[in-house]
């Protein structure tokens, strides 16, 4: 067999052109964010993404739920980007809950004070993104 022109590997679904791309779900929820530091806060800010970190990691949510959560540093350390992969919308805001409902959200509030958000964007299929009750 030619393996040439095989596929070595498919990972997730084949969205086929069938004209109900409008209802088709079960694709992954892709968020991709780049936020500066407000002066004097790249620090606090940074020991806040690391609480965040471990609070999900702790909640056993890094896998199951979120399949990707990777923070740099962009700008020459002015500020950072930051790319999420969540499963789907169900487990997206059973994401967004459990952040709601931990005492980590106290500090999750301060975080919007010690960054500027310059780039927000979130990819998903479309029904899929309209499913979250917590995306606006």
């Amino acid at each position: 067999m030619d393996l040439k022109h095989e596929p070595s590997m498919h990972v997730g679904f084949t969205n086929m052109a069938d004209g109900n791309d409008h209802v088709k779900r079960g694709g992954c929820l892709v968020f991709e964010f780049e936020f500066d530091f407000v002066d004097g806060q790249a620090e606090n800010a940074i020991a806040i993404l690391k609480k965040l970190q471990k609070v999900m990691k702790d909640g056993n949510e890094l896998g199951p739920i979120m399949t990707h959560l990777k923070f740099w540093k962009i700008n020459n350390g002015k500020g950072y980007k930051c790319i999420e992969i969540c499963r789907s919308a169900e487990l997206y805001d059973r994401h967004c809950n459990m952040l709601a409902n931990h005492e980590v959200v106290n500090d999750a509030m301060k975080l919007g004070e010690m960054v500027k958000e310059t780039s927000g964007k979130v990819y998903g299929l479309k029904a899929e993104l309209e499913a979250s009750e917590c995306l606006p």
